[in-house]
């Protein structure tokens, strides 16, 4: 049973306002969030003793160099790094302490970009393409069909012009036969 567009974009609204209404006792939560994002630098050194202390708080990085814990002002394009008096070797962690945080800087947004160009190369294949190649083989089945009709009334007109010269030969031969 196929269920119309309207009626599948309209369960897809209702399945998104009850997850919204059911994360409700989250907003608490994201005030948290906002009063952690106005800190200052002594509360980013009050977690000096470990990364994974430092970068739960929303606005710190970890500096592996020194085990500091620093507060992070990267919002511009010139100044997304460290500067080198808190973290001199490019070592330091932010949001998690596994991977480096240069190495964050630069691999998620070539892998986020390589994630889009496959998509869009994937959607052009399995959808575009294809219909490309379906209209393709419909006008090159048309081209056919049109090629064989003409070849056919060709064939009819040939037929017919072979029958009319017999005929005419044939009145015409009598016609001389009789006056030898």
């Amino acid at each position: 049973m196929e269920l119309p567009l309207q009626s599948i974009f309209l369960r897809w609204i209702l399945v998104a306002l009850l997850f919204s209404s059911s994360n409700c006792s989250s907003i608490g939560s994201s005030t948290k969030i906002q009063r952690a994002t106005k800190m200052t630098e002594k509360d980013c050194f009050a977690h000096n003793n470990s990364c994974t202390d430092c970068v739960k708080t929303f606005d710190c990085y970890f500096c592996n160099a020194n085990r500091a814990c620093w507060r992070y002002r990267g919002t511009d394009i010139t100044n997304f790094l460290p500067p080198p008096s808190q973290c001199s070797n490019n070592n330091w962690q932010i949001g998690q302490c596994s991977v480096n945080g240069l190495t964050l800087i630069i691999v998620v947004p070539i892998a986020s970009s390589l994630l889009i160009i496959f998509l869009t190369c994937g959607l052009y294949f399995c959808c575009c393409r294809n219909s490309y190649r379906k209209l393709w083989f419909q006008e090159n089945e048309r081209h056919e069909n049109d090629l064989a009709r003409r070849r056919h009334n060709a064939e009819l007109r040939q037929f017919n012009r072979q029958a009319h010269r017999e005929l005419i030969f044939n009145k015409y031969s009598s016609r001389n036969a009789s006056r030898i």
